[in-house]
């Protein structure tokens, strides 16, 4: 399978839309079966709503040993626009989920505590009437995620 056939494959069996979606059914299930190992994670702080995912890349890969075939989807994780982490799903040639990881980068927690200040920050700064437009200014972020994160 080359590059172009990967990419038809990946789109028939919507391994991006699934990765996607399978990141926060991830999220939400360690919440609900180790809520003090997530809390721990995650200072308690981390919004769901606020993490987003980019594409980072779809791999087909041959196990030799095993002699077996798979794809990775791989996604970064950002929360507020930063990155925190990789998601990786790993699907058959089937387009069956095979397995999936999370890996949260070292900086993660202090990824997400400056994330905290910064949705605190953008709250105050709405409430206290500054517009949109000069809040990304000074935070360097996009109109849009300010108006996100005012909400």
């Amino acid at each position: 399978m080359d590059a172009s056939q990967l990419i038809e494959w990946s789109a028939e069996h919507r391994i991006v839309e699934r990765t996607e979606s399978g990141f926060l059914r991830y999220l939400h299930e360690w919440k609900k079966t180790n809520r003090a190992d997530y809390i721990d994670t995650f200072m308690g702080e981390l919004d769901t709503q606020l993490c987003t995912t980019k594409m980072k890349s779809i791999q087909l890969t041959h196990h030799y040993e095993l002699s077996y075939d798979v794809v990775y989807c791989n996604l970064f994780i950002l929360y507020i626009g930063e990155r925190i982490g990789e998601y990786r799903m790993i699907f058959t040639l089937d387009g069956e989920v095979e397995d999936e990881r999370l890996q949260l980068d070292r900086t993660s927690k202090e990824t997400i505590r400056d994330g905290s200040i910064k949705l605190w920050m953008i709250r105050n700064a709405r409430t206290a009437g500054l517009s949109i437009n000069a809040i990304a200014q000074v935070m360097e972020l996009e109109e849009n995620m300010i108006t996100l994160l005012s909400e």
